[in-house]
Parts: structure tokens; C-alpha cells; sequence
């Protein structure tokens, strides 16, 4: 009897250590974090560019293991959520077949093969995805393409426009009927209407931000993070300018979680999260 009493104590211990090491291992380290993305119920997803995975963070700014990516995912530079709640990233390293980065779409965590993108993508970094399903993706900081939903006239694998300035194109978001894209010396707005893609945008722009990250609120203002730090806010079509926060890094990606009142900011550099208020108060560092 005292023998099968220690064989159980031995037992025991042998499961409790197997858990301590498996929860161990299922956490991963920040590792040089790019783009964010926030889902309906405030969770933050970031493309973690280092690590080649995507990993997700509760409200509580705790790692949520059991819903980290890794299926085909190759230094990740863009997330975005579309209207449904599926999740698309931008892979700039070789995956899913495409030499030169791949789009993906998951959802619940599943990646699905059958949407995956590879024709016209070259070095994707920033992606958004506007209220119609259109994917638009920035790729190597040279043009902006468009992607359908898919239909039967045109597939979702096949661009439906390709926008490509005299100048780099940085940060991209798409919100409230507008798609915004950083440059040089400015943010540019212009309506997100693909047949104004073909004849160059017809943008009007703000100076003096690069917007190397953005995103778009619930309310339709444009977060311009910029490569100096600065953090500013403009109106969907680049009006109302006013300042947010100034950081001390330059910012690879931001997202916005409206419902709970919370930015965030991907350092790259740091392999941290910056979390501020709606009001631009410092909240929390996810490290």
C-alpha cells in the first residue's frame, strides 16, 4: 500500500511538473512586434514579426496562449479583422505558397487555405479591410493594392486596383469610407472608391506626419503615428488636426479599442506594447 501511495505522490508530481513545463512553453516572448489588431471584444493580436507568429493578449494584458497563430505565418508584418470577425495578416516572409509574402485569412484561430493570396504581393506590410470585404495591402512600401471579397467575376486572389505614388507609402487604414496612407512629408485621405484608384486617388493630404502607423476609431478619426514619435489625430478627411501623445519610440503599429477606450503601440525596437487612454494617458507597457 505504501508502495502505490508513492507511486501516486511520484505520479502526481510528475503531471504537475509536465503542466508547469507545457504552460511554460505555450507562452511566447514579445519579438519585434509590428502591426495590431483588435477584435470585437477588446482582445489586442499582434503580428509578431520575430517569433513568426501571431499572438493575442486579453483585456487584461495577459497572453492568451491557446489562441497563438503560427499555421503559415512568416515574419508577419499587418493583422486585420474584417466585418465577420476574421482575421487576415500580411506575411512578408516566404508562406502559402507565394514567394515574395503571402495574405492570409483565419478564423477562430484556423487558418483558411482557400483564401490565401499570393498574386500581386510583393513585401506586404500594412492591411486593412474596409466594410465592403475589400482587403487592401501595402506592399514594400511602393503601392497600394486592392483585393475583393471574391465573386464569380473576380476572385478574391486577383486585384481589383493597384495604386502606386511617386513616393513610399508607409501606415494604411481604411475606415468610414476613407482609406488613409502615410508618405514622406504627409497623411493622405481620400475616399476609399476603387475606380479613383486608376486615375491616382485624388487624395488631399495633411503635412508634417508620416504616418508610418494608423488606424481608424469608431468615429471615423484617422490615429497618425508618425517616425518621430508623435502621435496626432485628424477628421476622416484630414481636418480637425490636434495632437494625442508623444512617445519615445517610433511606432510599428497601432490599433484602436474603442469599447474599452485604449490604443495601443507595437515597439519594435523594445519588443513592447505601449497602452494609452483615449485621453493620451500612458495605461499599461505589455512586455
Amino acid at each position: 500500500m505504501k508502495s502505490a501511495k508513492t507511486f501516486a505522490c511520484f505520479a502526481t508530481l510528475l503531471c504537475l511538473v509536465a503542466f508547469a513545463s507545457a504552460s511554460f512553453a505555450a507562452t511566447k516572448p514579445l519579438s519585434l512586434p509590428k502591426g495590431l489588431a483588435v477584435d470585437s471584444k477588446g482582445n489586442l493580436y499582434v503580428a509578431n514579426s520575430g517569433g513568426n507568429d501571431i499572438l493575442v493578449y486579453s483585456t487584461a494584458y495577459t497572453q492568451v496562449a491557446a489562441k497563438t497563430i503560427t499555421q503559415n505565418v512568416s515574419n508577419p508584418s499587418g493583422v486585420a479583422f474584417d466585418a465577420a470577425g476574421n482575421l487576415w495578416v500580411s506575411n512578408t516572409g516566404t508562406s502559402n505558397g507565394g514567394a515574395n509574402g503571402s495574405i492570409a485569412e483565419y478564423t477562430n484561430g484556423k487558418q483558411n487555405t482557400a483564401a490565401s493570396i499570393t498574386n500581386g504581393v510583393l513585401g506586404p506590410n500594412a492591411i486593412a479591410v474596409d466594410g465592403l470585404g475589400n482587403i487592401w495591402v501595402e506592399n514594400d512600401y511602393v503601392n497600394i493594392t486592392v483585393y475583393g471579397p471574391g465573386s464569380l467575376y473576380a476572385p478574391a486572389t486577383t486585384p481589383l486596383r493597384t495604386f502606386s505614388p511617386s513616393f513610399p507609402i508607409y501606415g494604411l487604414t481604411v475606415g468610414d469610407g476613407t482609406v488613409s496612407w502615410g508618405g514622406n512629408t504627409a497623411v493622405l485621405f481620400a475616399p476609399a472608391t476603387l475606380s479613383l484608384i486608376t486615375g491616382g486617388m485624388n487624395a488631399g493630404g495633411y503635412g508634417n506626419d508620416t504616418g508610418f502607423a494608423l488606424a481608424t476609431d469608431a468615429a471615423g478619426q484617422v490615429y497618425m503615428a508618425n517616425l518621430d514619435g508623435s502621435v496626432n489625430i485628424a477628421s476622416p478627411l484630414g481636418y480637425e488636426y490636434g495632437p494625442f501623445a508623444q512617445l519615445s519610440f517610433a511606432p510599428a503599429g497601432i490599433a484602436i479599442d474603442s469599447v474599452h477606450g485604449r490604443v495601443f503601440f507595437s515597439n519594435n525596437g523594445g519588443n513592447q506594447i505601449a497602452v494609452y487612454s483615449t485621453a493620451g494617458a500612458l495605461l499599461h507597457v505589455i512586455q
